[in-house]
């Protein structure tokens, strides 16, 4: 396992995530660690949010993959489209919120 880890190249450079970032990004992923973990979060987050308020096991990712087709002429386009649906059905009533988190980061 090991051996097969070392392997792998890794990132040899400034940080990818935006052109201003002059941290040295590292990893498979070129990010700097704040924004490899903002990323993660951001990934993640949604995740959750799909999963305990539509029953769904997407990804945001897989969404809108799905949603690139349009016909849902795939099972993961129709899938995806029934998401978006209760998603937006759900924003509407009030009980999924889109907004930022003012508190992320902050330390209590």
């Amino acid at each position: 396992m090991r051996r097969a880890r070392q392997s792998i190249p890794t990132y040899e450079g400034l940080c990818k995530w935006a052109a201003g970032c002059p941290k040295e990004g590292r990893g498979r992923s070129g990010y700097c660690r704040p924004h490899y973990q903002q990323s993660w979060h951001r990934q993640n987050m949604w995740r959750t949010v799909f999963a305990r308020q539509l029953g769904t096991d997407l990804s945001v990712d897989d969404i809108q993959r799905g949603l690139e087709e349009v016909a849902g002429s795939t099972p993961l386009g129709s899938q995806a489209l029934v998401v978006m649906r209760v998603l937006v059905g759900q924003v509407a009533v009030g009980h999924i919120t889109l907004a930022k988190n003012p508190w992320h980061g902050q330390r209590s």
